[in-house]
């Protein structure tokens, strides 16, 4: 791979770890709290869609990078 496709992937990493946590959370919250299941808030959801979004959109461009290189040669 080349420096860009590194750099793409270590973030993608972080997007995914940070996904992670945010389903920890949100599974936290609902568990302490089931009948308050407001606690929840749809601003979270939202950031957890976003970072779910934003690292599909990194792959996808991995992904077509990696394609045009190989077509290339």
């Amino acid at each position: 791979m080349v420096h860009d496709e590194v750099i793409a992937l270590r973030e993608s990493s972080r997007y995914l770890l940070a996904i992670g946590r945010n389903v920890n959370q949100i599974a936290k919250a609902l568990n302490e709290t089931f009948y308050e299941t407001d606690r929840v808030k749809v601003e979270m959801l939202k950031q957890l869609d976003q970072a779910i979004q934003n690292t599909d959109d990194k792959i996808d461009h991995l992904i077509r990078t990696s394609q045009k290189a190989w077509c290339a040669n």
